[in-house]
């Protein structure tokens, strides 16, 4: 009997033990969103340091005509930020059109502890998956001072939080596009862009600039869905359009049997 008491006296300190430590882990779901702020502009005169330890304000890394990719994770992430930008490497291969050419794609790193090596390290892997060379200039991965990043991440409504008893820290999954001069154009969910969704969200970014013809076709044709996050098929337009359609032609075929009819009856007057 004493052998049980002692068992269950262990297996209840052990139960209240990792309660206590999954509750002091956890962390409140408040602290970790993302608060949309199309139409807002992030600061670019702060400043950044790249891969390379070259320190420079962030508009450096904007250019006139080109959208860009900013994509905001920490190179210490054990899972979820290597996942968007791999699901993101993957949309840019499929999207046809050209890094440095059609826009530009930015990483920052949101925690200050992040070193230039870090960046460097990430920056490689990511641009080999690319099939680009780690020389080229294009697609800095950038550190900055605790303050630098909060004016960044809280200009693109970025809310994360650190793990207590880790150094993970919970964040979403969202890449934001922005226009040349740096206002907020549309926010990208999840850790798998579909290619169309890019393509369009560049093509806006950048109000039809880059992309063909027929991109800027297909943004009539499409609307952003908040509540899918995606872009969908605009189909009430074109029922508006297909309705005019048939009232003018309807108009049409009625003005011609009324003609008809007045002929009709102009010719039996005159007989």
């Amino acid at each position: 009997m004493r052998a049980l008491c002692q068992l269950a006296v262990v297996v209840v300190t052990l139960l209240v033990t990792g309660l206590a430590r999954a509750e002091a882990m956890e962390v409140p779901s408040a602290k970790v969103d993302v608060i949309e702020r199309l139409g807002e502009r992030i600061p670019l005169d702060v400043l950044v340091t790249d891969q390379n330890g070259r320190r420079a304000p962030l508009r450096d890394y904007f250019h006139r005509d080109r959208p860009v990719l900013l994509s905001l994770v920490y190179y210490e992430c054990p899972s979820l930020c290597d996942l968007v930008s791999q699901g993101l490497v993957r949309a840019m291969r499929s999207v046809n059109l050209e890094l440095g050419r059609d826009y530009d794609a930015l990483t920052l790193s949101f925690d200050p502890q992040d070193s230039t090596s870090s960046a460097r390290a990430k920056r490689v892997s990511f641009l080999r998956a690319l099939n680009v060379a780690s020389s080229t200039p294009l697609w800095p991965f950038l550190t900055a001072d605790e303050d630098v990043i909060k004016k960044v991440t809280d200009a693109v409504g970025f809310q994360y939080a650190p793990v207590p008893g880790s150094r993970d820290i919970a964040h979403a999954a969202v890449v934001f596009v922005l226009t040349p001069d740096g206002t907020l154009s549309r926010y990208l969910y999840g850790v798998e862009f579909p290619p169309r969704d890019l393509r369009l969200a560049l093509v806006e970014a950048s109000a039809g600039k880059v992309g063909t013809a027929f991109d800027r076709v297909l943004l009539r044709c499409y609307r952003y869905d908040p509540a899918t996050r995606r872009y969908a098929f605009f189909l009430s337009a074109y029922i508006r359009v297909g309705g005019l359609v048939i009232l003018l032609g309807a108009g049409a075929l009625l003005y011609r049997m009324v003609r008809r009819e007045l002929r009709a009856r102009g010719t039996e007057g005159g007989a």
